[in-house]
């Protein structure tokens, strides 16, 4: 008597996204592999497999857990889980019938609702018919929800059908292990039989990155070369490009070869776990009872719901403190409506605060500890809340998000019992002086492993291309005379200053496309009938890099001081605190951007993202001391930042709501930070290697 089973589905899901593949491979082959061992009982409670068709699903699955999305799999699984066995038929090895017998049966035919087969559908596929002398097969391709294999099974229907019952009923006996111990034995087999792996592309990825690094890097020497022989601007300009083009290619074959080592790693580690399962296996004789194994790390599904109801606890608190800090704005170290506001809040939900930190009084700190330990981490959030001189706040929501990430963060911390510190820092001045810069001055960044902040925007952004920035203030003293009577008694600080603004609006067309240049007059004499004796300007200057700012700035320094000798006057140059461009770390924000993607957010590419130059941020400081990110979410508007329109926006309805979304992701991130060993590894690996490259 035979007995055929319906063929194990493969589950299915979208392709998924190579960024996350390798990081991902480790859970999605914990739950694949326990999948099939339920999926496994279940057929041995009604049908017994061909080992081959066996061997043929654990091949498909292994080639199905390199592009499958692990999250949909878990769903599948769960609605395995929760999908009623069929009853067993009345048949055991004990009552099989005896070899030689001329009955067989009618197999079970394969479709959709295989799973909620009837007691009596499950009877006629076990009762022996002897109006019936062959066996049905279905072919795997025929069930809509299958993948298709190969031919085989076609092939197989038909030496079925050509089979006498006699040997139909000794082919079945072969394939049914009928004790503990052969049971085992065809689980080790199944196990142990060597699945298809990507190594071989794997490596030669890897040599195809090497190859690219190489080639790159001899262009860029002899480009190098090239410039130091040139006199030609234009070919030097040229020249320039092609450096940087050959820099940016070395750098991207490196992370996609980091990536493909990473993959070669994981993939050792699921032999290993593969191996160690045959051995489990093959030590095993008896059927044990499937249990869904413990959740890997995963904050998305493990964290999220605390922070998400912890976000949504205090959001409509939160929407009044911003409302009344929008109807207040403060300009830079005024800040001190919003600074009382902010840290009684946080002081009224558990945080330890101190206000006026580190010698700026509308700074502030805010930290919660659980279970301090030596060796435990600290993740670090940011508020801004100083506002615009006439145009006020566009850019208060900030205050809110960083309080409500380091709430999300401490509320998970406290549900989870995670080890760790949550650290709020309350940063005035970023518009103008740079307040973060004075807080690294004073060790405020000391011993934080990651410092994350998000801004609002018209668009969504995770690398930004933010500039790098320094401001000199020029100031020329002539000599006064009557402007009618005697001008040529006089020094004209005024023609300075225009011969100088001038100057630097020429100079624009001789630098690279992503610099900026933008300045004011902020004196220019006090009556016409005098030559002016004093007169002064106000200058920023922007760079793509800080080497670019360099270069840059020596430029401006000239054309300010050949102006002063031009005209007769004295010059005094007062450069003030540069902003450093930001070093985005891809870790922290491929982490956070996968969170926001998760609830439907969409992002340019990174090559995308970098064409479009940005403001600059004294966050690009804080940068270079600890991995950051500076994440940009859109609020819903059209309008720029720094402009009344968008100051409108801000203070919308939907303009909250997107601002609690990334506050959540930005909390997720930061437990992640704290839990999971991996990535913070690589953040400081990219970090330490970030800055090295910018003192070459």
């Amino acid at each position: 008597m035979s007995h055929q089973s319906p063929h194990t589905p493969v589950l299915e899901a979208p392709k998924y996204s190579k960024t996350y593949l390798y990081p991902k491979a480790t859970n999605i082959y914990h739950y694949y592999a326990n999948a099939y061992a339920f999926a496994e009982m279940v057929t041995k409670q009604a049908w017994k497999l061909p080992k081959q068709q066996i061997l043929d699903d654990a091949n498909k699955a292994w080639l199905s857990v390199r592009n499958y999305d692990r999250h949909r799999i878990y769903d599948e699984i769960n609605k395995l889980l929760n999908t009623p066995i069929p009853p067993s038929p009345p048949y055991s090895h004990e009552s099989a019938a005896p070899a030689g017998s001329t009955e067989s049966s009618t197999m079970v035919s394969s479709s959709p609702n295989a799973d909620a087969l009837t007691q009596q559908q499950l009877q006629q596929a076990v009762t022996p018919n002897s109006q019936t002398s062959q066996h049905l097969s279905i072919s795997m391709q025929d069930h809509q929800n299958l993948d298709p294999m190969t031919s085989t099974p076609r092939r197989q229907q038909q030496l079925h059908q050509q089979q006498t019952p006699q040997q139909s009923s000794q082919s079945s006996d072969r394939t049914r292990p009928s004790t503990d111990s052969e049971r085992a034995s065809s689980l080790s087999d199944r196990y142990s039989t060597p699945l298809s792996t990507p190594t071989s592309k794997n490596a030669a990825a890897q040599k195809q990155a090497l190859q690219d690094i190489e080639e790159a890097t001899r262009k860029a020497e002899e480009y190098k070369s090239l410039v130091t022989m040139t006199t030609d601007e234009d070919l030097a300009k040229d020249l320039y490009v092609k450096i940087q083009q050959a820099e940016t290619t070395i750098l991207e074959n490196q992370k996609r070869l980091k990536r493909l080592k990473s993959g070669a790693e994981a993939q050792e580690r699921f032999r290993q776990k593969r191996r160690k399962k045959t051995e489990d296996l093959s030590s095993s004789t008896t059927e044990q009872p499937f249990e869904m194994p413990e959740p890997l790390l995963d904050t998305d599904t493990g964290f999220s719901s605390a922070v998400e109801s912890a976000i949504d606890e205090i959001s409509e608190e939160l929407r009044d403190i911003s409302l009344r800090i929008h109807a207040h704005p403060e300009t830079a170290m005024r800040e001190t409506y919003a600074h009382e506001i902010l840290t009684k809040f946080l002081e009224s939900k558990g945080f330890t605060v101190t206000p006026g930190a580190f010698g700026l009084e509308t700074a502030f700190v805010a930290e919660y500890h659980n279970m301090p330990e030596s060796k435990s981490r600290t993740v670090a959030y940011i508020s801004e809340y100083d506002a615009l001189p006439d145009i006020g706040h566009g850019c208060d929501l900030i205050a809110i998000s960083g309080v409500a990430a380091a709430y999300g963060t401490m509320c998970a911390m406290r549900a989870y019992n995670i080890t760790g510190k949550v650290v709020l820092l309350g940063t005035p001045a970023e518009e103008s002086i740079g307040g973060k810069i004075k807080l690294i001055h004073a060790g405020a960044y000391k011993k934080i492993d990651a410092c994350l902040m998000v801004h609002p925007a018209h668009a969504n952004a995770l690398y930004g291309g933010y500039l790098a920035l320094a401001s000199v203030r020029v100031e020329y003293n002539g000599r006064a005379a009557h402007a009618a009577a005697a001008p040529w008694e006089g020094a004209n600080a005024l023609d300075a200053v225009v011969l100088a603004y001038n100057g630097i609006s020429m100079l624009r067309q001789q630098v690279p496309p992503t610099t900026r240049i933008h300045g004011i007059i902020t004196d220019g004499g006090k009556s016409p009938n005098v030559i002016p004796d004093h007169a002064s300007a106000l200058f920023f200057i922007r760079a793509a890099t800080g080497l670019q700012l360099i270069a840059l700035r020596q430029k401006i320094t000239a054309c300010l001081e050949s102006t002063g000798m031009a005209t007769g006057c004295s010059t005094k140059l007062t450069w003030e605190q540069e902003y450093y461009d930001v070093l985005v770390n891809e870790q922290l924000a491929e982490r956070f951007g996968k969170y926001m993607t998760d609830r439907g957010v969409k992002y340019l590419t990174k090559a995308e993202e970098l064409k479009v130059t940005k403001a600059s941020t004294d966050m690009g400081n804080v940068s270079y001391e600890v991995p950051s990110i500076h994440a940009v979410y859109s609020i819903g508007t059209t309008h720029g930042l720094h402009t009344a329109e968008f100051a409108e926006a801000a203070k919308t309805s939907q303009a909250h709501n997107a601002t609690m979304r990334a506050a959540k992701c930005l909390a997720l991130t930061g437990l992640d930070v704290l839990v999971d060993d991996q990535l913070n590894k690589e953040a400081h690996k990219e970090f330490k290697a970030a800055i090295l490259a910018q003192k070459q």
